[in-house]
């Protein structure tokens, strides 16, 4: 990342909310780690807590996002460090270079198809222009859910990457048994782009995992804080799509200098 591409997406960052102060309030992100600690499983994301009291868990949040440690504060906005998540996003572009040079077999999903879904689209383009293979199990295929599910599920791919799905509406989710049957369908991927439950499993199957958190996601910084992923992007993963563009941008930059020198 030169150093005006790093002054020009810090300022993005800032004034979109993505990183810095953010839309999610202090007080979600503090309660959502007290309910990871209570086994809340809603906030596990396939990972859990791991043995960690809230303090414990907003401790690995702070950690990640250079937010404060302190349960006791709980006002006003969230907040994550834009240089954090720029130092991330590097790391995520380097460990994107590299699956492009050797060729490797990704596997791209998402839990926040209102988010997070049109810029792993567009960088999902990139890596199939590049020659990457892009794994699409279970495409259109029933799912076998747990049976608190009453509907039916299944998943769609767009431009390659996996969104769960009623066959109507793509779904915003948190729980990690849609990924852990992808999983199961195919020889594991040598890489996976991800968030939420679709990045915890992943993670505990000790897969190569890259991957976004938001500050109230306490779960994915828990795993990085016990080794179990080495990049995690931190950042407000529900802006408007087109705010994410700029994100997307450099990440496809990489991809392409990585394909121009094979």
């Amino acid at each position: 990342m030169t150093p005006d591409q790093r002054t020009t997406l810090r300022r993005h960052l800032i004034s979109t909310g993505i990183a810095g102060d953010t839309r999610t309030p202090r007080s979600n992100a503090v309660r959502n780690a007290e309910k990871l600690a209570d086994g809340d499983p809603d906030k596990a994301l396939g990972v859990g807590a791991r043995g960690r009291d809230a303090a414990g868990i907003l401790e690995a949040v702070a950690k990640l996002c250079g937010c404060s440690p302190t349960l006791d504060e709980r006002d006003g906005p969230g907040f994550i460090d834009p240089d954090r998540t720029l130092d991330e996003l590097h790391a995520l572009g380097d460990r994107i270079e590299e699956a492009v040079r050797r060729g490797e077999r990704m596997l791209i999903a998402t839990g926040h198809p209102t988010g997070l879904l049109a810029m792993y689209q567009a960088v999902a383009r990139a890596l199939t222009a590049a020659g990457m293979t892009l794994e699409q199990p279970l495409d259109n295929v029933e799912l076998r859910p747990p049976r608190r599910h009453r509907r039916r599920r299944l998943f769609r791919y767009l431009d390659g990457v996996a969104v769960l799905s009623t066959g109507a509406d793509l779904l915003h989710t948190h729980e990690s048994w849609p990924m852990e049957q992808l999983l199961d369908a195919i020889d594991p991927p040598d890489l996976v782009l991800a968030d939420h439950g679709y990045a915890g499993a992943a993670m505990v199957r000790g897969l190569q995992t890259v991957s976004f958190t938001d500050i109230n996601d306490p779960a994915i910084a828990v795993a990085k804080a016990d080794g179990l992923t080495d990049v995690v992007v931190p950042l407000d993963d529900n802006v408007p799509p087109a705010w994410y563009e700029p994100i997307g941008d450099y990440l496809i930059g990489r991809v392409r200098a990585a394909a121009e020198n094979l």
